[in-house]
């Protein structure tokens, strides 16, 4: 059995190395079904689960390789490298120790020890029994302060105090260390004086570049200005402003910073700082900047407008709201401030008062094209049709190239071939220099208008050229996925054994899960509970990825602590969402995959399994642009079918370990049988009958989906046979599905 595994192991490390992320993982699953504790194999697989950004499946595989016998130490390396990245700093430390404990060497983890130590920031911080060397291990006393004073002038601050404090340790006396002590003390306080800049006539010449828009010729300006004039604060911000300009938010960061090294006090700086800290996605770091901005300069509308974008970013839209109005009330004709109020308003669904902060962005800005949009999109939830097409139109006259606005305004309004905006978006479709994102947003608009004008050759065409741009943007691979399913059934027998009891008091709101494969059914579903006078329709939440996915993919420990903190976290949050009523759905399609959690931790919990012919699905899903990237599947033929395979495969095992947990609804029955099927549906739910289910079109509440516009119309038969028109192009590509 050896040989084989062995070959089985080189085939597998071979299609990794030269980027074949399926077929490595298919060689290193054939191992694991002869011998699931491979611990080589359970290392190869972490390892591949890292390369694909799956953080915690390989946190659980390097889990499942430290407790076999012979455990390499690279296994113990990874996992305690993965422990960091995931931000859990103390196990990793852990972690270490017990890797020394079990045989492993200290000197394997030499750099992270390191790294950990600098997060101390003391230089007698131990982990697993190893200090940290002592510069004057290594240098000389004079190299040392030379070493430390090169530092300060590079504005390595921390690197300058480390090597001080190393130094002042062992000759607490040394006048050197302690007067550059001192006058690092001086220069990272916030009375520090600024830093010299270059007078006006050296700065006019790089200002006028900066203004002519050559951003790389600022760079290298502002560079050699700053080896005559190494601590001035206004170098370094210009610098950043071109970097960040550039895209470049790594060296930008870099360059506020050291402004901020020569001038602390410096409102501006901090609030650049913080714009690239949320273009990164760091909103964490955003947040403290502009805070430090504001609390430099109170009447600072900018940051407040800045603060509201990072708020608003990481779903804090009550904070985001406050700010926006804080920035408007600072400067009342701050037409972005207006508009982005307006967003934040729309995400809580406060439609009404969105529209009015879109209308008072536009009465200060006339010709404020996303503005129109946004207020556009706005109607369009409330199904305002006739004004959210004057909207859209309006900002297509003020902007000729709104691509967006196109392919929005052809879900709402018929377009012929002969239609002036049909033919300006072809115009548009055939310019050499449009960017690939905005392209394939056309094609999804003109496949659209095509297939109704029964054009359907030209339609596949667009829809083929959409796809492929969509996914060359997105770095989609099918692997990721299925690694993330592998380890979700895996880790479910822990779950289930600290899974919380239905003895809990109950919870109030009851949380209804309507999920599935995207382009199911799903909405319509949960338009019919929600018409219902006891449910709140919530749509499509974030809070069981956003509180449990670590837990349900094996990033985090499983105990009934952790059950309890996701089950009032969970609640916690629907409850502020409901109302007062007694039941709220969550429409988020994917939450199959979290079916384990759910009735682990959420005992009382009802769950809706809407399934659909999968063709239709697989079609459904190929034909539909996603404005999120977080459904990159999507986007090819062969992958959506790989897909709907592994949700499959899932929900068998979903239904082998919870029978009669799951309420299954299959959406043909209910368009041919709607009362008979909404009956039995309020019957699983525990709702009394109300004539209002059987009339979902009436239901006025906000759809922020991708079926937003058919939710406003009746049921009606013969939808899944859609697919059909287009089977002359499709070959025999779903000849793998079966389907009705």
């Amino acid at each position: 059995m050896e040989i084989p595994i062995q070959k089985a192991l080189e085939t597998g490390d071979a299609a990794r190395q030269s980027g074949k992320f399926r077929a490595a993982y298919d060689c290193y699953q054939s191992i694991l079904k002869a011998d699931a504790r491979n611990a080589d194999v359970l290392y190869r697989l972490g390892s591949l689960a890292i390369e694909l950004g799956c953080v915690s499946e390989a946190l659980h595989f390097f889990r499942s390789a430290l407790d076999g016998a012979n455990t390499p130490a690279a296994c113990w390396r990874g996992y305690v490298e993965t422990l960091i990245q995931s931000n859990r700093i103390d196990d990793a430390r852990k972690a270490i120790a017990s890797a020394v404990k079990s045989g492993v060497s200290p000197d394997q983890f030499g750099k992270i020890i390191v790294g950990l130590n600098h997060m101390d920031g003391n230089p007698n911080s131990k982990t697993s029994g190893v200090v940290r060397k002592n510069i004057l291990d290594t240098q000389s006393l004079d190299q040392a302060i030379k070493f430390s004073q090169r530092q300060i002038k590079h504005g390595s601050i921390f690197d300058a105090k480390r090597a001080l404090t190393d130094i002042l340790i062992k000759f607490p006396k040394n006048k050197r260390a302690l007067e550059l002590k001192k006058a690092l003390s001086d220069v990272t306080s916030d009375t520090a004086p600024r830093g010299i800049d270059p007078p006006q006539p050296y700065l006019d010449p790089l200002i006028r570049t900066f203004h002519q828009g050559n951003l790389i010729s600022v760079i290298d300006q502002a560079t050699d200005l700053l080896k005559s004039f190494p601590s001035s604060a206004v170098l370094y911000n210009i610098t950043g402003v071109a970097n960040a300009g550039l895209g470049r938010f790594d060296t930008a960061i870099e360059n506020y910073t050291q402004a901020l090294h020569c001038f602390p006090n410096f409102p501006e700086a901090y609030n650049k700082l913080g714009i690239c800290h949320h273009e990164r996605g760091d909103g964490v770091a955003a947040l403290r900047c502009f805070q430090r901005a504001l609390a430099l300069k109170s009447d600072y509308a900018e940051a407040y407008f800045n603060m509201g974008n990072a708020y608003r970013k990481i779903g804090d839209n009550s904070a985001a709201i406050t700010s926006f109005r804080n920035a408007i009330a600072i400067n009342p004709n701050y037409a972005e401030a207006h508009n982005n109020l307006g967003n934040a308003l729309t995400d809580i669904e406060d439609v009404p008062a969105a529209i009015q902060s879109f209308k008072a962005a536009v009465e200060i800005n006339s010709g404020y094209a996303e503005a129109y949009f946004n207020m556009a999109n706005a109607y369009k939830l409330i199904g305002e049709t006739d004004a959210a097409i004057r909207c859209y139109d309006r900002s297509i006259t003020i902007n000729p190239d709104y691509i967006e606005a196109y392919q929005n305004l052809v879900m709402i309004e018929a377009f012929d071939v002969s239609d002036p905006r049909y033919l300006k978006m072809v115009e548009l479709h055939d310019r050499t220099n449009l960017n690939s994102g905005l392209r394939s947003r056309l094609c999804f608009a003109l496949a659209m208008i095509t297939e109704k004008q029964d054009q359907l050759a030209k339609s596949f065409k667009f829809l083929q050229e959409g796809n492929r741009l969509r996914k060359d943007g997105l770095p989609y691979d099918i692997t990721r996925d299925l690694i993330s399913a592998d380890v979700i059934m895996a880790v479910n027998r822990d779950l289930q054994r600290c899974a919380l009891h239905d003895d809990l008091s109950p919870p109030q709101p009851i949380p209804i899960f309507v999920l599935g494969m995207p382009r199911s059914g799903t909405t319509i579903v949960e338009q019919i509970i929600s018409s219902h006078s006891a449910v709140y329709g919530a749509g499509e939440l974030g809070f069981v990825p956003k509180f449990g996915a670590a837990i349900a993919q094996g990033g985090a420990d499983i105990h009934a602590e952790s059950l309890k903190i996701f089950h009032d976290r969970y609640l916690e949050n629907i409850s502020k969402l409901s109302g007062g009523r007694p039941f709220v759905t969550d429409k988020l399609p994917q939450n199959f995959k979290h079916i384990g959690l759910i009735l682990a931790a959420l005992p009382n919990a009802r769950i809706v399994h809407v399934m659909r012919d999968p063709v239709a699905t697989c079609w459904s899903n190929y034909k539909q642009y996603f404005t999120t990237d977080g459904l990159g599947f999507a986007y090819d033929l062969q992958d959506i079918i790989e897909y709907y395979k592994l949700y499959s495969r899932l929900m068998q095992f979903w239904h082998d370990q919870f029978p009669g947990r799951i309420y299954d609804l299959t959406y043909e029955t209910l368009t041919s049988d709607q009362e008979l099927e909404t009956l039995n549906l309020a019957n699983y739910l525990g709702l009394t009958w109300e004539e209002a289910l059987l009339s979902p079109q009436r239901n006025t509440r906000n759809v922020l989906t991708a079926s937003q516009q058919q939710v406003r119309k009746k049921l009606y038969q013969g939808s899944s046979q859609d697919w059909l028109r287009f089977k002359p192009y499709l070959g025999d590509v779903f000849d793998q599905l079966s389907h009705k």
